[in-house]
């Protein structure tokens, strides 16, 4: 599938739009798509998890061991430990990414997992859009490849920018002018986590059930951490590919990745299921 993003534009995307002020400036509306880089993360990641497995096992203490471990014996204590569950070995590890392109809409989303991350975002009470003579937004691809219900989808973002920077020539402070702002508006951060904590990332937000946005981040932080981490995130992935099932119930039916994985389909909450089906009369 072509990317509709490449073309003309910059770095930020495309241009889709403009909005002309009262005083002559033309703001540009840029279509964005998710950056997700890696900025920091602790070195030989690998190593660090087997080291801690190692220790779980071993009478003495890892500081004695004469000689740093093999990549063979990394390979294979790591493939234990997580393959067991074991996975408090992995959370040693820290990786920081910068992150920019996704929309508000999907930064709710990420700020949802809570235990093990960080984040900082871009404030839209403290930065002054104002200053910028452009703007960029987040359109679904639904939308993006089809003219006529971007035009529909581009109203209300003008319509937002035009008042945006009238009020702030008005005086009107920005922390009041972003109200205008609606889900689509672009948002930057910096987000850390640890490795047990990506894992569980990854295999809910790189099912082919979860939402676009979020699905195309988590895609784009797989592949930086199999860079560094390959032993650890050759495990990252949904479900129906690392353990052979999905535990969607009836949603994953309609996944076209279940039949062509051969994962067994199971419902992650039965009881319930069997409480709803008690209850139809």
């Amino acid at each position: 599938m072509s990317d509709t993003l490449t073309g003309l534009g910059t770095m930020r995307g495309r241009v889709v739009g403009s909005v002309p002020l009262a005083d002559g400036r033309e703001i540009a509306i840029y279509a964005v798509r998710p950056v997700a880089t890696l900025l920091a993360y602790v070195p030989d990641a690998d190593r660090l998890a087997a080291m801690a497995a190692r220790q779980c096992y071993t009478a003495g203490s890892i500081l004695d061991l004469p000689a740093p471990l093999s990549a063979k014996t990394t390979a294979r204590m790591v493939d234990k430990v997580v393959s067991a569950g074991h996975t408090s070995c992995i959370e040693h590890n820290q990786f920081v990414f910068g992150v920019r392109g996704i929309s508000r809409s999907c930064s709710h989303q990420l700020v949802r997992h809570r235990v093990g991350w960080s984040y900082e975002q871009q404030s839209q009470r403290y930065v002054d859009f104002a200053t910028q003579d452009f703007v960029e937004i987040v359109v679904p691809p639904t939308i993006l490849r089809l003219p006529p219900m971007l035009e529909a989808f581009l109203e209300p973002v003008k319509a937002a920018v035009r008042a945006y920077f009238l009020l702030r020539d008005e005086r009107v402070h920005q922390e009041d002018a972003r109200y205008l702002f609606n889900n689509a508006f672009e948002t930057k951060l910096i987000v850390s986590s640890n490795a047990r904590a990506l894992l569980h990332f990854l295999e809910l937000r790189t099912c082919n059930l979860a939402q676009w946005e979020i699905r195309w981040l988590a895609h784009l932080m797989r592949a930086e951490l199999a860079g560094v981490a390959p032993e650890i995130f050759k495990f990252a992935g949904p479900t129906c590919m690392t353990q052979g099932i999905c535990w969607e119930g009836p949603r994953g039916a309609r996944c076209p990745r279940l039949a062509a994985s051969g994962a067994e389909l199971r419902d992650r909450t039965p009881s319930m299921a069997a409480e709803r089906t008690s209850a139809v009369p």
